[in-house]
């Protein structure tokens, strides 16, 4: 493998996608961040592509250090954006954004990278991402797609247990 490999994790939610991504966590050779909802153009909600690229033009210096410092102050609680924001340097961020094309498959990549912390094999969970497998397959041609399926039933008696227990988000 001449560069990193990749692999994508997506399908319906409570499908067991967090528990293949434990799985592959284990691996010395793969690491699989959690879900950054970068993508996410299905019928729920724009993903934060689009959200980054109202807050600033990567192509530019200011444009790429506006949206580092988006993602450094208005990191949201519950994600992936907020483990990079407790875990990654801002200067190491902003640098290595600044060396990249700064296209949005170069911000994704990076987030990963950095997720991965030299793994030869990076990915990431975002089960939304199943209506983004074509950008996902267009930016990573190699990348390996698990699609996740459950059976309807035991997603439905997941999702109850979920929202009794208060658990759900």
């Amino acid at each position: 493998m001449t560069g990193p490999g990749y692999v994508f994790i997506v399908g319906s939610g409570r499908s067991g996608t967090s528990l293949m991504r434990r799985i592959l966590n284990r691996s010395e050779q793969i690491a699989v961040c959690d879900e950054t909802l970068f993508l996410t153009r299905g019928p729920l909600r724009a993903g934060f592509q689009h959200t980054f690229s109202r807050v600033g033009d990567m192509s530019t210096d200011d444009g790429a250090r506006s949206v580092v410092d988006y993602v450094y102050q208005g990191a949201y609680e519950k994600s992936f954006w907020h483990w990079i924001q407790n875990h990654v340097d801002y200067g190491l961020f902003l640098r290595r954004l600044l060396e990249t094309d700064r296209s949005d498959r170069a911000f994704f990549d990076l987030a990963m990278a950095l997720y991965a912390d030299g793994k030869p094999v990076r990915g990431e969970k975002t089960p939304a991402h199943i209506y983004d497998v074509p950008t996902l397959l267009e930016w990573f041609p190699e990348a390996k797609v698990v699609h996740m399926l459950r059976d309807p039933r035991a997603v439905f008696v997941s999702k109850k247990i979920k929202i009794e227990t208060g658990e759900w988000n």
